[in-house]
């Protein structure tokens, strides 16, 4: 028996990669491209200066398409840039969950809200985790979550308190000024603003605000409000 070993041209190495671990060879090329994509998405992303959450019945878009840009919330009631990167951004996380009213009181429906309760399971996880800190809530709902003991008294949070407030803790975005001359106006009319408390990792939150984050939803509340 002969010694010699047959030596391979690059080619036929090649060749012989492929046919052993072409499979490896185009996961791991996906997972690759899939990186990079994520990645260069990342880098290009700002992060945003304020995240609303809307929770109630009717599904809205805080700013329509066809909206005129120049009564938006970034640009017309942003007093500035909150966190210095260069882009004035809200972001908006919308729940909609079916309500029903019997005798002039709201209640969830029970055929859709009861049984299928997903969106407000996303709530109370947005509420107890989330990054958003300023809601526009149904008064049902406002309410709830009220209820949670998670909101913040406006009295922290301004100098002079509206005296159309529902209560320490809420405002009725139809009486604001805002709300007449920005795209606010297509959320429901009898929809309450307020704000959530700072988590902080004094109290124990599973998930802690970014103090720098938080203050600034606390100046978009403020421009809001003071509009």
């Amino acid at each position: 028996m002969s010694d010699n070993k047959v030596q391979m041209t690059f080619i036929q190495k090649l060749e012989n990669f492929w046919y052993h671990y072409k499979w490896h060879a185009l996961f791991g090329a996906f997972a690759l491209i899939l990186a990079i994509v994520c990645f260069v998405q990342c880098m290009g992303r700002t992060e945003p200066d304020a995240m609303v959450m809307y929770v109630g019945e009717i599904k809205n878009m805080l700013i329509p398409a066809e909206d005129n840009r120049d009564q938006s919330l970034e640009d017309d009631v942003m007093a500035e840039d909150y966190n210095g990167d260069g882009e004035k951004r809200v972001e908006v996380f919308q729940l909609i969950i079916p309500l029903v009213q019997i005798g002039g009181e709201y209640d969830y429906d029970d055929a859709v809200a009861q049984t299928n309760n997903s969106e407000r399971q996303r709530m109370y996880t947005e509420v107890a985790t989330g990054a958003s800190v300023v809601y526009i809530l149904h008064p049902y709902i406002y309410e709830e979550v009220k209820n949670m003991e998670v909101l913040r008294p406006l009295t922290d949070v301004l100098d002079d308190v509206p005296e159309y407030a529902v209560d320490e803790y809420g405002v009725p975005i139809s009486e604001l000024i805002a709300y007449r001359m920005t795209n606010l106006r297509y959320y429901p009319e009898d929809s309450i603003i307020c704000i959530r408390r700072e988590r902080t990792k004094d109290s124990g939150s599973m998930n802690p605000d970014d103090a720098d984050y938080y203050a600034n939803n606390v100046e978009f509340f403020r421009d809001v409000i003071e509009y």
